[in-house]
């Protein structure tokens, strides 16, 4: 890992502005939104609220951008842009500086972490973003947004969710704990049906991660009884009273009788 600054190390230097930078109006009509904005879903009321005031007070923080090709480029401050839309402005004040790819993702990330604004999908989506533009891996994401390597793991692992239960939750009916819960499972229908379960019954995280340890139960119990029948087929007896085992690392068989346990080491000795 390179001595790169955090996102956490950059956030008073790169949302604030120096006294010495100058501040420029931009035509609204010259400012674009940034590419890697996290953010997909920008409260309503809010941005109203919001243009309410920009309406009596203008824009009293500037929006920072990058130029590119005549136009300009958000690294911070879309709230802003969008609220200026709204009151109809034509003009926004603005710092114009200089950033790689790699920053004005980082910013764009910043910006929304900051403020607690980005839902736990865009969060998630976020990370992937950095992993896939900037070449990280989950520890790299981990130190440059401060926080764990695990927790980027669980946020992570929300994303290989059917899409229906991933509406659920940028929708709010699932929360995180839910989705995170419900991510451990592999089989895509049942998660489907436990997501649709949560929502009727009301269930807390508790109660489904319960559900979801009693599902990964019944997997190996299914699991050890698949393996008890293919091995009892393959040697030519159907009711073989054997008892299997399955770690993490090792498979025990328990045969009968010594007769049985020959059969057995046989048949795993011929297969291939």
């Amino acid at each position: 890992m390179d001595e790169r600054k955090t996102l956490l190390d950059l956030m008073n230097e790169n949302i604030t502005e120096p006294d010495n930078e100058q501040i420029i109006e931009l035509p609204l009509s010259k400012v674009k939104p940034n590419p890697y904005q996290p953010r997909k879903e920008f409260d309503k009321d809010a941005l109203n609220d919001l243009a309410s005031s920009i309406k009596v007070h203008g824009v009293i923080q500037p929006i920072i951008v990058k130029e590119n090709a005549g136009e300009y480029i958000i690294i911070a401050g879309e709230r802003r842009y969008r609220a200026s839309l709204l009151a109809k402005k034509e003009t926004i004040p603005a710092i114009v500086r200089s950033y790689e790819k790699s920053k004005m993702i980082e910013l764009a990330l910043i910006e929304n972490l900051q403020r607690q604004e980005l839902s736990a999908y865009e969060e998630a989506n976020a990370y992937a973003l950095m992993i896939r533009e900037l070449g990280y891996n989950q520890t790299d994401v981990a130190k440059h947004v401060g926080k764990s390597r695990s927790y980027v793991t669980n946020m992570l692992g929300i994303l290989n969710l059917p899409k229906e239960v991933l509406s659920m939750l940028q929708l709010g009916k699932i929360s995180f704990g839910h989705a995170r819960a419900l991510s451990k499972l592999s089989d895509e229908k049942r998660i489907i049906e436990l997501a649709h379960i949560i929502i009727m019954k009301s269930l807390s995280v508790r109660q489904i991660e319960e559900l979801v340890k009693n599902e990964d139960k019944k997997v190996a119990h299914h699991a050890r009884k698949s393996d008890k029948q293919i091995i009892s087929k393959s040697i030519g007896k159907d009711n073989l009273k054997i008892k299997i085992a399955i770690s993490k690392d090792k498979i025990s068989i328990k045969a009968k009788s010594h007769d049985e346990l020959q059969e057995i080491v046989k048949w795993l000795l011929e297969v291939k």
